[in-house]
């Protein structure tokens, strides 16, 4: 909902992309190294693996399975099927709608009939229906209805006159009256106007994302339980009507109203079946692919108002097919093998818009004339691979649709503008405050953190398999997965879940991503990283660089997902080295510990030191160290209890050495914690709360006292309270 291969081929591409970068930096590329920082090697498992050792070879999904489950008491309680839930003892093979709507009186009533298979032997079918929707019969195929029971305010139970038994192959044949809604936005209005009197004209639109389907149609409500559909619709003749898939006939009835039948031979979640009428302008565009030569229309239905404009805005929607047909695969709705259908936008009244199979719901706010929403348009089309074709097994696994169609936003502007374009595309969005909260199990299930945080994930992972693999390799392997996530196993016209991408990226990197993708999908916010740099030899080729995310630990919400899932965000850093006269260097370096520091060799005097400077990581990037310019430490935990305590140290300048002690009221030293320390910058050292006879320091009130000696020698003494 919004809210590659490339048209100049993948080596153009990369080609392309190495000027591009090059244009970007505006400077000489002297080198590029990988520095992997010896401090904290034991602190977590290999990052580097090969897949004949801990790699992808040895993972097996079960592996990967999040050591704690919890459900969301935000998310919507039909958005997955636990255990127990009725529903999974039925599979829908095809849901057939006849439905009647009255614009004036706002009702509809009609039939859907439900095709199922029993999967476990039962005697009754639990349907997802709202009390907004009067159930007028309900009729089976060879057996008895007893009775329909409402459950509660999201479902009925139809009672069975005897059992049916698994693999059973049957139907219901459900009769109903009602008027449709709310949805779950508040501002989208199944019954609205467009236009200004007396050239008004009405609009009746559906959503049914993420939960309410069942206010409008009875049926199984969850993404899991993906269905062919036809849709029959009968309402005024001076409406047109669209729907999903392709339409099969339009029949004047001769009393002011028309008939129109649609039908789509591709499973479908419940949330994407919908409807759309007004008294539309349409035309079609008719794409041919590269990829397969196969033609379908992409057919637009907007009001006569903004006919023009759309005209201007949406074929946009061709353009970004070739970018994400290149990069993914053919339009998954033309395959030959099942039957070629369309693609199409159908304009409502909202400001957001909404990736209904086939038939995009697109927003009146996004028909401009002028072109500038051609992203939403992308997003939306995106969407047909990653979240339709697609589909995850619940919503909280939303990501896989919002932050997969937003991160090819980015891809999308790259094929327009280059790299320098996908990266302003990535940075002028990542400073939204909303960014907080896991991915995985979402606060708000249409978030921000969902769509952008998502975005980003995949983002890193770019730049996280280019420095291991190299630049060309790297994007060949990243495409590769996302064309796998919608081609490969039994994920095509199916449905995903987080572990099982995760178990695809490792397949297909042939490395352990566990460490990267734990903290990002199911860690809370963001990293914030205080850094800083200084030289650290008289001819200043060498620089002491720091790395410290101790500002805002790592919170997992609904706990580790991983048993080795760190307390941090292990990030390989790209660090960028410049010169005077702007030669620069590109090195990189992996922040494996909480806090890092370490020793950078150029071949060059060094000016100025840049992190991270093409944000490939969704980071809150503060330069200092958190000491002052005339002090040796910076403030730590204050009073302690019985974990002890870390302090964080500044050397100074070359030639200078720092001693760390720790007094009691009495001036009797109990522990030195640094003992002449001459590495210029920043460091840290852990006191367990012992002294050094070896005893624990009781509860009181004591002194750290720091000493700097050579040419800037200073004294400094803060007070230290421990209470146990």
């Amino acid at each position: 909902m919004a809210c590659m291969s490339y048209p100049f081929g993948m080596r153009s591409f990369q080609v392309r992309y190495l000027l591009t970068w090059a244009a970007i930096c505006g400077v000489v590329l002297v080198s590029c190294t990988v520095v992997r920082p010896n401090s904290a090697e034991a602190a977590l498992p290999q990052f580097h693996t090969d897949a004949a050792d801990n790699g992808s070879a040895s993972l097996t999904q079960e592996d990967l399975a999040p050591t704690t489950v919890a459900a969301s008491s935000s998310l919507p309680s039909t958005s997955g099927i636990d255990d127990d839930d009725p529903r999974r003892q039925y599979d829908v093979r095809h849901y057939d709608l006849d439905l009647t709507l009255d614009p004036e009186k706002q009702t509809i009533s009609g039939s859907v009939r439900i095709d199922l298979t029993v999967l476990e032997a039962l005697d009754a079918i639990v349907l997802d229906v709202y009390p907004n929707l009067e159930i007028v019969e309900v009729v089976a195929d060879t057996f008895e209805v007893r009775n329909v029971v409402r459950i509660d305010s999201r479902q009925i139970r139809v009672e069975l006159g005897q059992f049916l038994l698994d693999e059973t192959e049957t139907y219901l044949l459900v009769r109903y009256r009602g008027e449709p809604g709310p949805t779950f936005f508040s501002n989208w209005t199944v019954w609205d106007t467009h236009g200004e009197a007396p050239n008004d004209g009405p609009v009746i639109a559906t959503i049914s994302t993420p939960d309410r389907a069942g206010q409008w149609w009875p049926c199984k409500d969850t993404p899991q339980d993906k269905a062919t559909t036809s849709v029959q619709v009968t309402t005024r003749d001076d409406l047109i009507v669209t729907s999903n898939g392709l339409l099969e006939e339009r029949i004047e009835n001769g009393d002011g109203t028309a008939t129109t039948r649609f039908r789509t031979e591709y499973p479908m979640a419940t949330y994407n079946v919908s409807l759309a009428m007004s008294d539309y302008a349409t035309w079609t565009d008719t794409y041919t692919s590269a990829q397969t030569g196969v033609q379908f229309p992409i057919d637009h239905f907007v009001y006569p108002e903004d006919l023009a404009d759309a005209q201007v805005d949406l074929p946009a929607a061709m353009e970004a097919m070739d970018v994400f047909e290149e990069l993914f695969g053919p339009y998954p709705f033309a395959n030959t093998d099942i039957r070629v259908e369309r693609y199409g936008h159908a304009e409502v009244n909202w400001s957001g818009a909404m990736e209904h199979q086939t038939m995009t719901s697109l927003g009146n706010s996004f028909i401009r004339g002028n072109g500038t929403t051609a992203w939403a348009v992308a997003h939306e089309l995106a969407h047909q691979w990653f979240g339709n074709c697609v589909t995850p097994e619940n919503f909280d696994d939303i990501w896989l649709n919002e932050g997969f169609a937003t991160y090819c936003e980015a891809l999308f502007a790259e094929s327009r503008g280059g790299l320098a374009a996908y990266h302003d595309w990535m940075r002028n969005r990542r400073f939204s405050i909303f960014l907080e909260g896991p991915i995985v199990e979402p606060t708000a299930t249409f978030g921000a953190t969902v769509y952008w945080k998502g975005a980003w994930v995949l983002h890193g992972l770019r730049w996280i398999l280019r420095e291991e693999m190299g630049e060309e390799a790297g994007d060949e392997t990243l495409f590769q997965i996302l064309r796998e996530q919608v081609q490969g196993g039994d994920r095509q016209y199916g449905n995903a879940t987080t572990t099982e991408f995760i178990f695809l990226a490792e397949t297909l990197a042939g490395m352990d991503l566990r460490w990267y993708f734990g903290p990002w999908l199911y860690g809370d916010g963001r990293p914030t990283v205080r850094w800083d740099w200084r030289p650290a030899s008289s001819d200043g080729r060498q620089v002491q660089l720091n790395l410290d995310q101790s500002l805002a630990p790592l919170v997992y919400p609904n706990g580790k997902p991983f048993p080795t899932s760190p307390d941090f965000y292990p990030l390989p850093w790209e660090v960028r080295l410049y010169s005077a006269n702007g030669d620069s260097s590109s090195t990189v370096v992996w922040q494996s510990a909480e806090q890092t520091e370490t020793v950078i060799q150029a071949n060059f005097a060094v000016d100025r030191v840049a992190l991270d400077p093409d944000r490939w990581f969704l980071a809150t990037l503060e330069r200092g160290t958190g000491i002052s310019d005339s002090g040796i430490l910076a403030p730590f935990t204050n009073p302690i209890g019985g974990t002890g305590t870390r302090l964080a140290y500044d050397v100074g300048s070359l030639g200078s050495q720092v001693d760390i002690e720790l007094f009691d009221t009495q001036g009797r030293r109990i522990v030195q914690l640094v003992e002449q320390d001459t590495r210029p910058g920043l460091h840290w050292v852990d006191w367990d709360g012992r002294m050094d006879s070896g005893e624990t320091a009781p509860s009181g009130v004591y002194f750290v006292r720091a000493r700097q000696t050579g040419a800037a020698g200073r004294e400094e003494v803060r007070r230290l309270v421990i209470v146990r």
